[in-house]
């Protein structure tokens, strides 16, 4: 059987530069891009990739031209009581988007790239967030997204930072935006999406009272309509918006980034996936993960540029596969959360099945895994139509990639999916700075001959190592390793009003990660840690808490926050015990029938239970002594975004986190007898 992908490419995956800089390895390119060429245009006739002289696009506003001349269903969403999904065709949405942005310009006096006066999205991911985002870019306003779940003060940062005065929202934020105008007045209008029935009287007088104008979508729509505006094409070199990150540590970072830097996105990411996978005006996306987020933003405006349906999550997680299997999408991006749920879900299932079931299932997986192992993913084999043909049905039928970014996933992981799905899985890394491109898994790698890792550079992108010697990482060694740079198109334009952090990244056109990167034989990134939240323990070792907690993460831990100090030199961790799999656990061992996650955080056979797993994962991983926790404290509440322990790309707020569980963190101390009072 032939290899999707021969073994010659998988064995040499990038272009060498040589540099003569010994503090930094060789240059890393695509060999798509051998030469450097940036890849800055969207083709209409062949889809995203390289310019087409006669069919182009370069900026947002551009994919969208294309987009509706070949596409003819555009918005969708949930009809009345969690109906059939309804759609808006490309037409009607381009009438909705010119009636907006006229108004933006005529109503509001928005000027075109002007930083005083630019649009704030605060929505959930809907088709009035998209056809916001294409008003401003039709009229060349800069938008500013935030997530809907950062908490009051960031979003009152960013207001007050981006002098937002005009901002979209939902009847159901109103009343946190009027909190906020109480201490600022810098918010003059606010839009909502909903009819205007369905605002408070209470709020309109708040409104009132503190003179915000107060208008719905559809007055300004009809109103933009009746006093239209021509468009006011942006140039690539534009900014398109500004992105604040959601931080774990200080406060919101607004990323600076031009109609260029999002386009070569869509370009290189479409220039990778081969022609048998590439997307038509037939297919649907199904837009769930944050538009707030830049990986979902150049998703969605990519397949706008292939004229597709784009269909809207209907916002509740426990529906989320209910979605897919009306819409039916042909890509799924997700972050390994959403993939280990369902993953843990599908071998839970198994696991309870009845012998027969379990044996033809793991006959089945072998038979698979065989295949894959020759380099070949198929759903079309015997064991797919007899085993695997309904678990493959909660994803869809049309299902054609995975994509996994925002954080690492296991192979194991991703094979699965390849062996169950009979998919291609793919693992990108990125940043909002990198416009949430950096490096992508090639599409057909999955024997992965030197280790799992997540491949070469975007053809719009060049990568190189630079030497971190208080961790003992230098481009010289063996296989070079040092903190990740990347440089070329998608890289952005600094942080917006924050020339100093912008200094300490943006070097020389090179954007500084702080992940610590290996380049391997065959010329593929493998992330091994992390530069930033480093800390030295008092005997002088340095630590790198993300790092452990991937590598202690195992089935009884649910969640893992690890903590030290350099008064101290042990570390202690924070944890969200797995209480489903722990369950039965419990009964066996314990007999603790039908046990409670605060039971199981308040038994010391289940805290020994985790400790020596700990210690096991720790002895596989190769974790020195110093870096595996000396004591640990169970918790029942999970970390959360509603909480403010996580951001809303699920990473821990680290501080938010230590401050939260200073006391269980203290009392470690005590116990371990190296409590400081200025732990």
């Amino acid at each position: 059987m032939i290899p999707d992908r021969p073994v010659k490419e998988i064995n040499d995956q990038s272009c060498v530069i040589e540099n003569d800089n010994p503090d930094e390895s060789d240059i890393y390119r695509s060999k798509l891009t051998p030469e450097g060429t940036p890849l800055t245009t969207v083709s209409k006739k062949l889809g995203p990739g390289y310019v087409d002289e006669n069919y182009s696009a370069s900026t947002i506003f551009e994919m969208f031209e294309v987009g509706k001349t070949i596409g003819n269903k555009f918005l969708g969403k949930r009809g009345k009581n969690n109906g059939p999904y309804e759609y808006i065709t490309f037409a009607e949405a381009e009438k909705m988007r010119d009636g907006l942005g006229s108004a933006f310009i005529d109503y509001y006096k928005l000027e075109p790239q002007s930083d005083k006066k630019m649009v704030g999205i605060y929505l959930k991911n809907s088709p009035e967030w998209l056809l916001v985002d294409e008003a401003c870019s039709a009229y060349s306003i800069i938008s500013v997204p935030m997530y809907d779940t950062f908490d009051k003060d960031a979003l009152a940062y960013i207001i007050s930072h981006s002098e937002l005065s005009v901002i979209v929202t939902s009847s159901k934020f109103l009343s946190r935006l009027l909190e906020i105008s109480e201490s600022s007045d810098v918010l003059k209008h606010i839009i909502i999406i909903e009819e205007a029935e369905e605002i408070e009287e209470s709020d309109k007088e708040a409104c009132k009272a503190r003179g915000i104008g107060l208008r719905t979508f559809k007055e300004d729509i009809t109103y933009g309509n009746e006093h239209f505006q021509e468009h006011i094409p942006p140039k690539p070199e534009d900014i398109c918006t500004i992105c604040y990150t959601s931080g774990t540590t200080n406060k919101p970072k607004g990323v600076i980034a031009t109609h260029k830097n999002m386009v070569a996105t869509d370009a290189a990411f479409f220039e990778l996936i081969p022609d048998p996978l590439k997307f038509n005006n037939k297919d649907t996306h199904l837009c769930y993960l944050p538009l707030a987020h830049m990986f979902e933003r150049c998703i969605t405006h990519a397949m706008v540029g292939y004229g597709m349906k784009i269909a809207f999550f209907s916002g509740s997680p426990k529906d989320l596969v209910k979605d897919i299997q009306e819409v039916q999408p042909v890509v799924f991006p997700a972050v390994p959360r959403v993939l280990l749920r369902i993953y843990d879900t599908i071998n839970q299932t198994i696991e309870k099945s009845n012998v027969a079931v379990r044996t033809m299932f793991t006959v089945a997986f072998n038979q698979k895994k065989r295949l894959l192992e020759k380099g070949c993913i198929s759903r079309s084999t015997i064991w797919d139509k007899l085993v695997f043909k309904k678990v493959q049905a909660l994803l869809g039928n049309n299902l054609k990639l995975i994509l996994s970014a925002a954080a690492p996933i296991e192979s194991k992981v991703m094979d699965f999916f390849r062996i169950i799905f009979g998919v291609n899985v793919i693992e990108g890394y990125g940043s909002t700075e990198t416009s949430a491109c950096g490096a992508l898994t090639l599409i057909g790698d999955y024997t992965s001959p030197y280790g799992h890792h997540i491949g070469p550079a975007f053809p719009s992108l060049e990568i190189k190592l630079v030497a971190v010697p208080e961790m003992d990482y230098y481009p010289s060694d063996d296989q070079p390793r040092g903190e990740v740079c990347f440089r070329g198109t998608n890289v952005t334009k600094g942080y917006f009003k924050n020339e100093e952090e912008t200094k300490k990244v943006y070097i020389d056109g090179w954007f500084h990660t702080g992940d610590i990167g290996v380049m391997l034989p065959n010329k593929a990134l493998k992330i091994i840690d992390r530069k930033k939240n480093i800390f030295k323990l008092q005997q002088g070792e340095y630590v790198a808490p993300e790092n452990i907690e991937s590598k202690l993460d195992n089935p009884y831990i649910s969640q893992i926050f690890v903590y030290g100090t350099s008064l101290c030199s042990k570390l202690v961790a924070i944890i969200v015990p797995d209480q489903e799999i722990l369950a039965p656990i419990c009964e066996e061992k314990f007999g603790m029938a039908k046990a409670t996650l605060e039971d199981m955080c308040k038994h010391d056979g289940v805290k020994q239970l985790i400790m020596d797993e700990i210690k096991k994962m720790a002895k596989e991983t190769k974790l020195h002594g110093f870096e595996i926790p000396a004591e640990i404290c169970l918790i029942s509440e999970p970390f959360t975004i509603e909480n403010g322990l996580l951001t809303p790309t699920f990473k821990t707020k680290r501080n938010k986190a230590y401050l939260k569980y200073k006391t269980e963190i203290d009392d470690m101390y005590k116990a371990l007898g190296e409590y400081k009072e200025d732990n």
